[in-house]
């Protein structure tokens, strides 16, 4: 959905839309944040990640239910790291009203002591932006040890809508790193089809390579893309490619964070472009409003 959006964006065909504020100021101040807001979900150094099924739901009075955490996985989740340091989380929304599905949007942006989020919903062709923007800082915390999740509305949002949802949004974001940091990985390899591939060829179109798939108690698919297939013919098993930033367990039982970064960088290439993930079957929370 985001290469969609940001077509339509390039074109200059992308409409966009705001939730009704009573107050002319609040109205006047998200119009003039979209514009920025909408760069930053467009910007060609994301990357979109696709979370399946996560158990989201718009119920026949408009009213979306979102999966929780628990008190001890909100503590283990702010410690998860950002897989890089800007990304785009995307979400498929069953409506009770419509066969249609919305389309859920988080910008997250890493910072220096957890992440800075801007969230959207694109519906029907329209993108809604509502002024909001959620923030995590892991250095403040609750009593109970749960980190602080703040959010930042137009100050009459509060007057005509449910301002604990964005709450529920850190948990969306929050349950997405720690689902990325899951320990027990398996790396399998995925051959492509070979008659498939030999149509493609004589159509002078490229062949799909081989597809490594990331198994844990979610399914992380990496979605490949042409350009995949020209940096592998151009500079072989060496190609630069992108590292996420994701928690390991050493053998002492000790977990360390490792940085996100380009690997194979040295090799006077240009760097490779931002990747698109998919997340099948995440751990459904029971728990939820």
């Amino acid at each position: 959905m985001l290469n969609k959006i940001v077509k339509l964006f390039k074109r200059d065909l992308l409409e966009v839309t705001h939730l009704p504020l009573p107050y002319p100021l609040d109205v006047a101040a998200v119009r003039h944040m979209t514009p920025s807001a909408v760069a930053k979900l467009v910007d060609s150094e994301v990357f979109e990640f696709k979370l399946e099924n996560p158990g989201i739901r718009v119920d026949i009075f408009e009213k979306t239910h979102y999966p929780l955490l628990t008190e001890d996985e909100l503590k283990d989740a702010a410690d998860c790291p950002m897989p890089h340091a800007k990304v785009a989380l995307s979400i498929d929304v069953p409506r009770a009203d419509s066969d249609e599905l919305d389309n859920y949007l988080w910008y997250i942006e890493r910072t220096g002591h957890g992440y800075f989020a801007i969230p959207f919903v694109y519906r029907c062709d329209v993108l809604l932006y509502c002024g909001a923007s959620l923030v995590l800082d892991r250095r403040y915390t609750n009593n109970d040890g749960t980190p602080v999740l703040h959010y930042r509305v137009p100050f009459s949002h509060g007057a005509v809508y449910d301002n604990v949802e964005f709450i529920d949004h850190h948990h969306v974001i929050l349950g997405f790193l720690r689902t990325l940091c899951q320990p027990a990985v398996i790396i399998e390899s995925e051959e492509p089809n070979e008659r498939l591939n030999r149509a493609r060829a004589r159509r002078r179109r490229p062949v799909r390579p081989p597809r490594r798939v990331v198994r844990l108690p979610a399914e992380i698919h990496r979605m490949p893309q042409a350009a995949d297939n020209e940096r592998a013919q151009a500079f072989g098993p060496k190609a630069a490619h992108h590292r996420r930033s994701h928690r390991r367990v050493l053998a002492s039982g000790r977990a360390i964070w490792v940085r996100s970064c380009v690997v194979n960088a040295a090799n006077g290439e240009p760097p490779p472009p931002p990747q698109r993930f998919r997340v099948d079957n995440p751990e459904n929370n029971p728990h939820g409003r």
